[in-house]
Formats: structure tokens, sequence, C-alpha cells
């Protein structure tokens, strides 16, 4: 990073200011080298998945050292989707599983489709969890499928409804999904593995697909597409930089920081031990995969946080730029929830992996990072406009942080590629191109609302629908703090 000739600049400044430069360019080149440390693990990883889901030619669902599965499915306004999502549950190849579909008040026809198409029927239940919840208002059974049933509520969130099943649920793993999704038949043979595998999992996530433009009929993925909005195509690069490339890196270590709201087989005794899922933050997956790290490492009980990267769940992403922005902004205001929440397990001694691997690289690499990239670019165009910098410098600098940024991609593409074979030789093609064309525009528009979402939640904007959501005066998470039904109200 050589000083610019034509200037004279005090000496201390230029130190100062070449420092600086310096400090950013490590801090480019260490997110990138993470990622690409998460990637090399995966690759070593991913023959053992493949040969596990080959080996054996009898079919997982006749096992019968299986775990019975509760299927909840929140639904707040799924009308165009709930019909689809639950035909594909009904397909799953499993021994033994029930579904609960969640209806989360909506004000559609939700409820209306589920009745009719299902012919579902009132009956008396009780639950057997007192996780407080928004008030029921009935429950239903299909008269056509035995392991269907029906919980209708009054409105309290993704977080309230996933508490409304857990309080119903009859199994001791509850699979939570999404209502606008689609599952793949082994979608649970897949996630049950972990658990056969070692009793000290609590949870196991998947990669997720995106099925925008793909076929679907009688709840079954029949045909893969890539979509041709390359909006939607920069998101798949993501989703495979994401699930491949990150979470199956992070899993050997105990690392995995998020388990994704539409795709998790939790095992329900520890949701119940912590709690059950917050109501008053924007989204419920990340805090509650923060929050079994943190209540189990404070108190030292060994449990593992597993992976599986088949792809068991599809899902739509946004396909227009104001859609993703919104999107955006709302999950990176959920990040600096659970950051602030649980800062109380960064660099703690109890927290282990997560505490000194897994949060640092989410605070400097996640959280905060689109301040950093946002101050690095400035510094640097400002450094070079008042020729503290000279301009080549900062121009190679840029190119090797975009060919970095690049790389990361290829390699999840290539994960995918040499595993799974999801798209054709020309879709691939197609991908690889992406790569190169999503860091001229899509990443800036990214980090923009990330940076948008964050500084909204600094200054506590209020959110639409939302009476409360977690603020700088929330105190951090106390692991040894009870339920809030363990206490008395008398």
């Amino acid at each position: 990073m050589p000083l610019a000739e034509h200037r004279v600049v005090d000496p201390t400044v230029a130190l100062s200011i070449l420092i600086l430069e310096l400090i950013l360019f490590a801090y480019f080149l260490f997110t990138n080298a993470i990622y690409i440390g998460t990637s090399i693990v995966a690759l070593s990883r991913l023959p053992r998945f493949m040969k596990l889901r080959s080996a054996d030619p009898i079919r997982a669902s006749y096992s019968p050292f299986e775990l019975p599965v509760s299927v909840l499915v929140p639904a707040y306004n799924e009308s165009e989707g709930i019909v689809q999502t639950v035909e594909s549950l009904l397909h799953l190849e499993y021994s033994e599983y029930e579904i609960i579909v969640i209806n989360d008040g909506s004000s559609d026809e939700t409820l209306q489709l589920l009745i009719d198409r299902f012919e579902l029927v009132r009956f008396p239940q009780v639950p057997r969890v007192a996780i407080p919840t928004q008030e029921i208002r009935g429950f239903y059974q299909s008269k056509l499928r035995a392991n269907l049933r029906v919980v209708d509520k009054k409105n309290g969130g993704k977080g309230d409804a996933l508490n409304a099943g857990i309080n119903v649920s009859r199994y001791p793993l509850v699979f939570a999904c999404d209502g606008d999704s689609y599952y793949s038949r082994d979608a649970l043979q897949c996630m049950i593995e972990p658990y056969l595998s070692d009793p000290k999992t609590v949870v196991v996530g998947a990669s997720i697909g995106i099925s925008n433009d793909c076929e679907f009929s009688d709840g079954r993925l029949v045909k893969r597409r890539l979509s041709k909005r390359w909006i939607v195509r920069f998101q798949v690069l993501e989703y495979l930089r994401a699930y491949l490339g990150s979470r199956l890196g992070w899993a050997p270590f105990n690392g995995v920081s998020i388990v994704s709201g539409a795709c998790g087989l939790w095992r329900k005794s520890v949701l119940i031990e912590v709690g059950g899922y917050r109501t008053d933050t924007i989204w419920e997956d990340f805090e509650m995969t923060l929050r079994v790290h943190h209540y189990l490492r404070k108190h030292k009980r060994p449990y593992v946080v597993a992976f599986t990267p088949f792809s068991v769940c599809w899902t739509q992403v946004p396909d227009t730029a104001v859609a993703l922005w919104h999107q955006r902004v709302g999950w990176h205001r959920h990040i600096s929830e659970c950051m602030w929440l649980h800062r109380g397990l960064l660099f703690s001694g109890y927290g282990g992996s997560i505490a000194w691997l897994g949060l640092p690289y989410l605070w400097l690499c996640e959280w905060l990072a689109p301040y950093l990239v946002l101050f690095g670019v400035l510094f640097g165009v400002l450094a070079a406009v008042t020729g503290v910098l000279a301009w080549h410098a900062q121009v190679v600098l840029l190119a090797l942080v975009l060919s970095l940024a690049v790389l990361t991609s290829v390699c999840a593409v290539l994960l995918d590629e040499l595993s799974f074979v999801t798209y054709s030789d020309a879709e691939m093609a197609t991908l690889i191109f992406a790569t190169v064309l999503e860091v001229f525009g899509f990443r800036q528009l990214v980090t923009a609302a990330n940076a948008v979402g964050l500084w909204q939640w600094l200054r506590r904007d209020p959110i639409r629908k939302r009476r409360n959501v977690v603020s700088l005066r929330s105190g951090p998470y106390d692991p040894f703090a009870p339920p809030p039904w363990h206490h008395s109200s008398g």
C-alpha cells in the first residue's frame, strides 16, 4: 500500500494510515480464510455422508431404532401453499410421526382450506406442557389421516405457535417446519442419523434448497430447475455458501450457530428445559440455537448440534430487489438481537468452541461486517482521493478482495457438484458465471440492507405488527433463570 509520491504527509499520519489499511486488509483475508477453511473441512466430511446414504439397501423407514417425531407446522396466512406443504409432509417415509399444523390466527383461508382438504373435525384435547401461549381456540383431527392434527389459536408469532405445538405434541423429537416449504420424502431419515449415532445430539439442521421455478406435484419435487431470475440465482450461491461451505464445516467443532426455522429436528425435552421459543424477537431460530448452546455450556452438559448436508427442504426466496431488501433488513435485526442477548457467552470461560470460534466469527464477519465493510470502502476512497494512498494500490486491493469473494462462491458450487449434482451442466456453468456477477451489485445491496437492519435495531425503530422486540436495554440471557411457567402465580 504505497503512499502517493506527490503529497507530503506527516510520517506519523502516514504510518497510522498504513497500519489501518493493513488491518482492514487482514480483516478481509481473515473472513475469507475462515470460509475457505470451513469449505475444506466440509469437503473432507462429504464422502462419509454420501457413503452413509448409499450403504444400506434396506430402507431406513423400517428401522426399529428410530425415535418417533412430532412435525410442527406454524401457519399464518399461508393459504397459497399450506395444503401442498402438508401433503409433502404426509409423504414422508418414516416409521412413526405425527403432523401438527398450528394455525396462528390466520386472517385468510388457511384453516378452511385445511378443513376442506383433509376433512378436519373438532375434538377435545388438553395440552401436556404448560408453556405459556396465546389462547387456543380449538383442536382438529383429520378423518383421512390419523397422524394429522390442527391447532387453532390467536396470533402470537411463529415462536408462540411452535410453543403451542410443543404443548400438544406426543413424541420426544420435534421437527420445526415452515408453512410455505416443501419437504423431501427422506427428510426425517436423513436427519435422524445423528441421533442414532450419538445420544448427546440435541438438534440436527439440514441444507435448504431454493424452489423458485421448480415443479412440484402431489407434495413431491418432480423437476429441479435453476431460476431464470439473476436475483434468485445469486441467492442460490448464498445458500450453497451458508449450508455446504459454512455450517457443514463448523459442525465438527460443535460450532453451528443457527439451525434454520424451516428445517430443524429438536429434542423436545431441551426446548422445554430452556423455556420454549421466545416471542419477543423478530424470528425464533437463531436465538433458540444460541440459547441451547448457552444453556448447555453454562450447565456443563455434553451435547451435539449436528448438521446433515442433504437438501431435505425446498423454499421460495425473494425474487425482487424490494422483497430481498426487506427480508435482509429483518434478518440482520434478528442477528443484532441474538448477538446482544447472548453477549455473555462471547469469550466466556465455559463457552468452548462456540464462545471462542463461532461467536467471534459471527460478531466480526456477520453482525458488524456491514459497517466494517462500509468503513473500509470509504477509507480507501478517501485515502486515494486525498492522495494519501496511491490509486493503483487501492485498485489492486479491491481486485484481490473481489477475487476472494468469487473463490468462496466457486468452492460452494463445486462442493454441491461433487456431491449432489443438483443442477445440469448448463445450470452449473450459469452458477459459475453468477459468482462473478454477484460481486457487482448484489453483495453491495445485501450489505446495505444489513447495515440498515443494524441501524434500525440500534435506534429501536418500530416493527410492523411487533409489540415487543429485544432492545439494547434487555439484559443478557441468564442460563440459570427458571422457565417462566415455573414461577408460581399464587
